[in-house]
């Protein structure tokens, strides 16, 4: 008869345990949803967030400094940089001053990269 009583306690378990699981990585998930990205030449991606406040774009006809939350991806080349600003629509092109890219790993590492090992930064609304 305990037999009987064993196999509902056992499903019920398995669907608690299913659940959690379901939470903790539906959390995970969200956590990395509001950081921003690097991509490496050698394409490597790492994510977690981009410490840099702003960054300084020289053009043929000016010097411009943008706040980080107003970029939305820097694309970055041999021969010109290119700042994608939030809305999409605008780009300013030239030569991303900035010699380092500060950033802190998802896990809380703060690494420094130099400008010349990333291909692109992709930022996360919210993520600073």
């Amino acid at each position: 008869m305990s037999k009987f009583y064993f196999k509902p306690i056992c499903n019920s378990l398995m669907i608690i345990a299913i659940l959690m699981s379901l939470v903790f990585s539906a959390g995970a998930a969200e956590k990395n949803a509001g950081s921003d990205t690097i991509e490496l030449k050698n394409g490597t991606k790492v994510t977690g967030t981009v410490l840099n406040d702003s960054f300084t774009v020289t053009t043929a006809y000016m010097t411009v400094t943008l706040e980080r939350e107003r970029i939305s991806e820097i694309t970055m080349s041999d021969d010109h940089d290119v700042a994608v600003l939030d809305d999409g629509a605008s780009l300013v092109e030239g030569t991303i001053d900035e010699y380092d890219i500060f950033f802190k790993s998802a896990s809380g590492e703060k690494i420094t990269y130099k400008k010349e090992e990333c291909k692109k930064i992709v930022f996360k609304k919210g993520s600073k």
